[in-house]
């Protein structure tokens, strides 16, 4: 079994509509399903602009609502996957992204799984913060939850000698905002991130 800190897990009532193991309603079912036909128009999208990633170079992303933060994990998935290593960061996230992330790790595509989120999502979306624990758990992933704003992702290949960072204003869902994203395909950045998550799991009960 990972880590997890729950030290600070607030039991209350959920903004998210759906109970966990309760089958969505039609309308439910309906809203999912956009919601999916969605992601998929907008990843196209993505791909058709995302570029051949280079060392030494920085990408930067404009997005107006119509990209899902973790369509970046796709698209690097794509052209540089599977990973042995994720590392992800976010404030609050979609239960669409967490089940997304299941089939990642369920097929192979990420290997092993490091999750931070901030307090608000443990404390008014528990129903998804509880689907995200289960995923992570049940994949022997890590997780923790603290007082945490930033929204990162790294992602290592070990075989490809391919680490790369997402930092970005998104949170790990769809959102009708501007947001900005830069992809920096670089083992130093990584290793600085990845030190500092490691940090914060060692101290977590200090």
């Amino acid at each position: 079994m990972g880590f997890f800190d729950t030290n600070d897990l607030f039991l209350e009532a959920a903004v998210d509509d759906q109970i966990d193991d309760v089958p969505p309603t039609a309308a439910q079912a309906i809203h999912i399903a956009k919601m999916e036909m969605l992601r998929v128009s907008r990843e196209k999208n993505l791909r058709n602009v995302f570029p051949e990633l280079q060392a030494g170079h920085s990408y930067h992303f404009i997005s107006a609502g119509d990209v899902d933060a973790v369509s970046f994990l796709t698209m690097l998935i794509e052209r540089h996957g599977p990973f042995d290593d994720f590392y992800g960061s976010t404030w609050t996230m979609s239960r669409q992204d967490c089940e997304l992330l299941d089939r990642y790790l369920q097929d192979g595509l990420i290997k092993k799984i490091t999750f931070f989120t901030g307090e608000y999502f443990a404390k008014r979306e528990t129903s998804v913060y509880a689907t995200l624990l289960k995923v992570v758990a049940k994949h022997g992933g890590r997780m923790r939850m603290f007082k945490n704003h930033c929204k990162l992702l790294l992602v290592e290949n070990h075989a490809k000698q391919f680490w790369a960072v997402a930092e970005g204003s998104a949170n790990f869902t769809t959102n009708p905002r501007t947001e900005q994203t830069t992809i920096t395909p670089s083992r130093e950045l990584y290793d600085f991130y990845k030190g500092w998550f490691e940090e914060l799991l060692i101290n977590a009960n200090k």
